[in-house]
């Protein structure tokens, strides 16, 4: 999951360089899906936090689906700026200089 979030981060930048903004895009015009994996069962649903997305920052929010092997094992983050996190049972982005994948 982290590896296709890190490549949508990659597209959204690709997306800017051609724009000048981050506006006007979400994750079906980026990565073709709104669910990861793309094809298959998903495990995932993929978004762009509305409250924290602008023309300038963005953060991506990959959410676990319910009835799935990975219902409840938390919110997965990755913003404009690199900033990673997750944490078991999450339901929010806590995304800070210091944060990471690990959940520690």
């Amino acid at each position: 999951m982290q590896k296709e979030l890190l490549n949508i981060a990659q597209q959204m930048s690709a997306y800017k360089v051609a724009t000048g903004t981050y506006a006007g895009t979400n994750v079906n015009t980026i990565y073709g899906s709104t669910a990861y994996p793309q094809g298959s069962a998903a495990i995932y649903d993929l978004t762009f936090d509305p409250v924290t997305t602008t023309a300038s920052e963005w953060v991506l929010i990959a959410k676990p689906k319910s009835a799935t092997i990975q219902a409840g094992n938390g919110w997965i983050c990755l913003n404009d700026q690199g900033q990673k996190y997750w944490a078991k049972g999450a339901t929010a982005c806590a995304l800070s200089a210091t944060s990471n994948w690990d959940g520690r």
